[in-house]
């Protein structure tokens, strides 16, 4: 709501009218466990995304059941949301459990599911909304439709999409779309790697990712010529899609979703923070959008996405322009650029720079620099010494560093100790009402929020009558201040009406003590009211059995691992259906693409005939190595793809 419109109103009924015309921007935050998933809403997360015991994408971020259903229950007095990824693909024996899941997700008010394996809509689910993970790889219309036509409510786009394909999809179905902006990026399409399975044994799409990406490898040409050594050709750098909000918003994307359900709190109450912020200016600006939950955020920090773990970063493909994508020389956050190196003094116990300081340090802070043969390195300090021009940092370690060397900060240690230990709050606002019934002869306080709910306390403490005040005044206005006594609550005093003419005396302990229980018995009604409401079975036997013209032959590349999902397929008319590359042998496996990227070497190299002069020791094929794997790349150019096979040759 816009901020003049939000000053004309007169009460929160009127804010309330006006909002229900607005459509919802969500601002979905990740949650490794409760504790962030709490502190992501304090910081003005619409929603959260977590993991359940098994099956999630990221099998080390579980939680308990108990510990989720308290994070459903603090959502929704927000009226905020909480999404349960359950979007591995699953094996046949591991259906049973993931349905019981999924129903125990149901049970205790879970908002919605997010789901790769296709086959569970083939299976008895309880009626609770389901959102297609982005393993589904949902990048044209085509797909976007089908997987609508089947029963998601919501839709997670593939990450390289630019804002004009984006658009296109949102605007061709009711679905909701959702799209990342910002966190680390996968090289390859998502839901379509299968480099760790064949390295390592671990499927990405079974939430078992080794990070194959973000290793070191060999780029050679046939002729054995090696073109470099030892860099990181496919680690991508982290999205930051911070300036695309607006275009966003306007392509018809629903929810924006920050990547990060395996970092740790200050992360994501810094960067949930800095969008919150964000979003909020948008929609202060925009009078056609509103914020997807309830509560006002009191920042006591101020948000700065420079200061959390991230690799250089960038907006991809928004905006359909080529650039380089990875970070050659580390795939460590490098931080934010804090000075440049004078001069070194070394001794037996460590060393002093000199340095042309642009930052404030102090010790403990962690610094970063890349060497000039390409490695990087980093150190802590122990001592910092500002002076008029320079600052001498002090180090526990010997550091071999060469003058003008650009120093980077990634670990701010007052940075973290102020996100970490300041508690950012979230109000929401009510309107509250002090009375006498005359038929029942007893006061009253009622509480009522935006959303129109209300409670009522009866001041009946042993059926005791109070007797008016000697000071009707001092009585009120004491009344009023023990009532805006909000403390540790989720609420705000908005407004107080008195409607006695003449105020009682009711002691402190009792005033207080109807605070409190009018409070709660709002809670519970807010509890209650965001309680997911049931969504319709779909019938897939009477789907049309025509199916997706894109999807009658699949590949393994449809991640089918169990005879569900065949089944689900086949019902909608696909003739030819391959097992998941996790159920192939390592004969079968041979040949398989196991990357198909947007990010291309030779690009990143300028080495790409389109857009620079072509180089004869970079024509295909090429390859790249990391000890003893090998892997062929192969150049889709027409399509800007390229695409990474094992080698069978060696």
């Amino acid at each position: 709501m816009s901020e003049n419109n939000l000053k004309k109103a007169q009460s929160l009924q009127e804010v309330a009218l006006f909002c229900e015309k607005l459509r919802e921007i969500e601002l979905l935050a990740p949650a490794g466990n409760l504790s962030i998933a709490k502190a992501a809403i304090s910081c003005g997360a619409d929603a959260v995304y977590m993991g359940g015991p098994q099956f999630g994408a990221r099998y080390k971020a579980g939680n308990s059941w108990q510990d989720l259903q308290q994070a459903v229950q603090y959502a929704h007095v927000y009226g905020a949301k909480m999404y349960l990824t359950l979007n591995t693909v699953l094996f046949d024996a591991e259906l049973p459990q993931a349905l019981d899941m999924a129903q125990r997700a149901y049970d205790i008010g879970i908002d919605a599911l997010i789901i790769q394996d296709l086959g569970l809509l083939a299976c008895d689910l309880p009626p609770i909304a389901l959102h297609a993970s982005t393993q589904c790889h949902i990048d044209s219309i085509d797909k976007a439709q089908f997987l609508a036509s089947v029963g998601f409510k919501r839709l997670i786009l593939a990450r390289e999409l630019s804002v004009n394909q984006v658009s296109k999809i949102a605007h061709s179905m009711e679905a909701e779309v959702e799209t990342f902006i910002h966190g680390a990026l996968c090289v390859s399409y998502s839901g379509q790697c299968y480099l760790s399975c064949d390295m390592q044994g671990r499927s990405g799409n079974r939430g078992e990712c080794a990070q194959a990406c973000r290793l070191p490898y060999t780029l050679e040409n046939a002729s054995g010529k090696i073109l470099c050594r030892d860099k990181y050709l496919l680690s991508m750098k982290d999205l930051n899609a911070s300036l695309w909000l607006l275009q966003l918003m306007q392509a018809g994307v629903k929810s924006f979703k920050i990547e990060g359900r395996l970092k740790d709190e200050v992360y994501v109450k810094n960067v949930v923070s800095f969008y919150r912020q964000k979003i909020d200016d948008l929609l202060c600006e925009k009078i056609d959008y509103k914020r997807a939950s309830d509560g006002n955020t009191f920042f006591y920090f101020e948000p700065n996405i420079e200061k959390s773990f991230h690799r250089e970063y960038t907006d991809l493909f928004l905006d359909e322009q080529r650039k380089e994508l990875v970070c050659l020389q580390t795939p460590k956050a490098v931080g934010e650029c804090v000075g440049e190196v004078e001069s070194v003094l070394s001794d037996s116990y460590g060393s002093v720079l000199v340095v042309k300081a642009n930052k404030t340090m102090q010790a403990g802070d962690g610094l970063f620099y890349m060497k000039e043969n390409g490695e990087s390195d980093g150190f802590g300090l122990n001592k910092v010494e500002k002076g008029l021009s320079i600052t001498r940092l002090y180090t526990p370690k010997r550091v071999s560093i060469d003058r003008g060397t650009i120093l980077y900060r990634n670990e701010d240690r007052e940075f973290e100790k102020k996100v970490r230990g300041e508690i950012t709050k979230r109000k929401i606002p009510i309107n509250m009402v002090f009375g006498f019934l005359q038929k029942e002869e007893c006061y009253f306080l009622q509480v009522q929020d935006e959303r129109g709910l209300q409670a009522k306390f009866i001041f009946d403490f042993g059926e005791k009558k109070y007797e008016i005040a000697l000071d009707t005044n001092t009585a009120k206005e004491h009344f009023e201040k023990q009532m805006s006594k909000m403390g540790n609550t989720f609420y705000e005093l908005y407004k107080l009406e008195s409607r006695v003419e003449k105020f009682p005396f009711i002691p402190i302990s009792e005033q207080n003590a109807a605070r409190r229980a009018v409070l709660e018995k709002l809670t519970e009604k807010r509890i209650k009211y965001f309680t997911p409401v049931d969504v319709p079975y779909t019938d897939l036997t009477h789907m049309d059995k025509q199916g997706n013209q894109e999807l009658k032959v699949l590949d393994y590349r449809a991640n089918i691992t169990n005879n569900k999902a065949e089944e689900f397929y086949r019902l909608h008319g696909m003739k030819s259906v391959e097992k998941g590359f996790e159920l192939l042998s390592k004969e079968q496996q041979k040949g398989k693409v196991l990357m198909v990227c947007k990010h291309c070497i030779k690009y990143q190299m300028k080495r790409c005939p389109k857009y620079f002069s072509p180089d004869v020791d970079f024509e295909q094929p090429l390859f790249i190595s990391y000890k003893r794997n090998k892997f062929a790349l192969h150049f889709d150019c027409a399509h800007c793809r390229m695409e990474i096979y094992r080698n069978t040759n060696v």
